[in-house]
């Protein structure tokens, strides 16, 4: 992918989100995403996956990116 977009994923730790930020990755994707409650085998497999996990949300968590998943 030539020009990578940032795509933000609220509630990545969660079975829907999560699959689908990983798949997006893995397309070439920059991905972050955030949940209220960060746990679980999902944060681990996100963070093999170079994904960055911020616990909760927040305004700053999106400030440079250009997809909003939610």
């Amino acid at each position: 992918m030539k020009n990578k977009l940032k795509v933000h994923f609220m509630g990545i730790c969660g079975g829907g989100a999560f699959p689908i930020a990983v798949i997006a990755k893995k397309m070439g994707f920059d991905i972050s995403g955030c949940n209220l409650n960060v746990s679980g085998n999902y944060k681990y497999l996100l963070i093999e996956n170079n994904i960055e996990v911020f616990e909760g949300h927040d305004l700053s968590h999106i400030d440079d990116v250009d997809i909003l998943a939610i």
